[in-house]
């Protein structure tokens, strides 16, 4: 795992979700303050970040090992109950996935686009891991992504509502 990911993993749960909820602010800031055309353009550039951020997160530096396939939703929940790892997982897998949201939401020509480009990722990245045998399969990632995705979108969603308010 990159440096930088193993920080974000070992954060404490209430710092990451202040993390993520600092950097979703900060990123409706800045695409208020420049023109809709410069920020479509500056998130269309860091699209490729973004997918590094996933990739790093979810396939590399991870060896062959234990693997396992959850095809059910909440399989793992059912299995092995409600644990503090699986909720960390969950709120990873959507804070992992939201810096794409927020990107594709602006630099793709209709934001819902964002959705469907996130679930073809996410569920390539599924496949990888089940493929390579580098971790495990888990609907519940979708779902998680997908949900991170739409969290993402956010601040595309509160520009757009702004700039309808004001008549733009």
């Amino acid at each position: 795992m990159s440096a930088l990911y193993q920080w974000v993993y070992y954060m404490n749960l209430p710092l990451l979700i202040l993390l993520g909820v600092g950097l979703l602010a900060v990123w409706t800031a800045l695409s208020l303050a420049l023109p809709r055309r410069a920020w479509r353009w500056v998130c269309a550039a860091l699209v490729p970040l973004c997918l590094y951020l996933v990739y790093a997160g979810t396939l590399r530096g991870r060896g062959v090992g234990e693997y396992e396939n959850y095809f059910i939703p909440f399989q793992v929940v059912v299995l092995h109950g409600l644990s503090a790892q699986y909720i960390r997982e969950f709120v990873l897998n959507c804070v992992l996935f939201a810096p794409l949201g927020a990107t594709l939401s602006f630099a793709l020509p209709r934001w819902w686009l964002c959705l469907p480009s996130a679930a073809v990722i996410s569920l390539a990245v599924e496949i990888l891991q089940a493929s390579l045998r580098v971790g495990y399969f888990q609907t519940d990632d979708l779902l998680c992504n997908l949900l991170g995705t739409l969290v993402g979108a956010l601040p595309y969603l509160i520009h757009s509502a702004l700039a309808k308010r004001r008549g733009k």
